[in-house]
């Protein structure tokens, strides 16, 4: 019989090689397929992520407008307390609408060192905006902010500003009406028409008496010292025609200035700003009472009269000694002492956010 060769190992393939070969190229795919999953969640979790700082980011943008939205509401409901609280509220709210809140609430009250309403609280919202974050299941929400803001009526004033006329409380105008600080004569029938002394620095800050030492107050030559409310200070009586008229010649002359150029009134009526601090023509008028019964009415001859609050005054016109002004009620930022209260006798106010 026919012996037909034996095939040599080498020959033909095992089969532990065939099934080696059959299962290695199925095993990569099975890798690849694997790493592009990864690689997709990856991707997905890293363009989430993202979106969600591009969201969040775009949130506390508009959480940052809505802090400035309140507090612009606040100091504009405290500019105007002295309107009332219901026209303190009204201008809020309307000033956080127009600085970009949708909404907004407020309340005003009276903080435990006051005689009157000094304080409003704003809160203001608007809808938050998701953007990406829709893929996560984020939808609307509202963004909110609050601020409050207190009105402080000024308790001491100093340097030149501050002018050596006093006013009582019964004779203090409405804002920018016209009134007489000081008169020319006929109508001082106790021999005061209205001046005063005020401490002065050429006299080391004591109280001095004199048409001289007055005639420098009104000038501005002699700096007046710091006069706070509580204290008492001298009148100086007599028409004093030529000493006013001249003193006024010296602080003001021919000086031009028109209260609108001096003050911006508010459109609500609220409480005004100063925009020409260095006009001759504005001055801190010293608001006072009789010392010895705490009336309106000024004492006969040389007196003790009691500082009750300030006021300032834009000086329209002076002769023969009869000295005018219209009143303003401002905000300032003066370097001296204030208190709350704005429904005192006090035309000078501060107003700051406390929150």
């Amino acid at each position: 019989m026919p012996r037909h060769p034996i095939p040599l190992r080498g020959d033909a393939p095992s089969p532990v090689q065939a099934d080696s070969e059959d299962v290695a190229p199925h095993h990569s795919r099975s890798q690849r397929g694997q790493a592009a999953i990864l690689t997709i969640c990856a991707l997905t979790t890293l363009i989430g992520m993202v979106a969600l700082v591009i969201d969040v980011g775009v949130w506390r943008t508009e959480r940052g407008y809505m802090i400035n939205a309140a507090d612009a509401a606040a100091l504009a409901g405290a500019a105007n307390l002295n309107q009332g609280s219901s026209s303190a509220i009204a201008v809020a709210v309307q000033a956080a609408k127009v600085n970009g809140a949708t909404s907004a609430t407020a309340v005003v009250y009276t903080s435990s060192s006051t005689v009157g309403p000094d304080t409003i609280k704003v809160t203001v919202t608007a809808p938050g905006k998701p953007y990406f974050a829709r893929l996560f299941g984020i939808s609307g929400f509202d963004i909110n902010a609050t601020a409050t803001a207190r009105v402080y009526a000024y308790t001491a004033l100093q340097s030149k500003p501050l002018f050596p006329i006093g006013v009582t409380p019964d004779s203090i105008p409405t804002f920018g009406t016209e009134v007489t600080l000081k008169y020319g004569g006929g109508s001082c029938t106790t021999g005061n028409c209205g001046a005063i002394e005020l401490p002065g620095q050429n006299n080391g800050c004591a109280m001095a008496n004199g048409k001289g030492v007055w005639t420098s107050l009104l000038a501005g030559t002699d700096t007046p010292c710091t006069v706070a409310v509580g204290d008492t200070v001298t009148t100086e009586p007599g028409v004093a025609v030529g000493p006013t008229d001249q003193g006024l010649n010296q602080r003001i002359g021919s000086n031009s200035d028109t209260f609108d150029q001096v003050v911006r009134t508010d459109p609500n009526g609220g409480l005004s700003t100063i925009i020409d601090w260095n006009s001759p023509r504005l001055v801190e008028v010293p608001i006072v009472v009789n010392a010895s019964d705490g009336s309106s009415t000024w004492p006969s001859g040389r007196s003790d009269v009691r500082v009750v609050g300030f006021a300032f005054f834009f000086i329209t016109s002076w002769s023969g000694g009869e000295v005018k002004g219209q009143l303003v009620q401002a905000t300032a930022n003066l370097p001296t002492g204030a208190t709350g209260g704005v429904t005192g006798q006090n035309g000078v106010y501060k107003i700051k956010l406390i929150s």
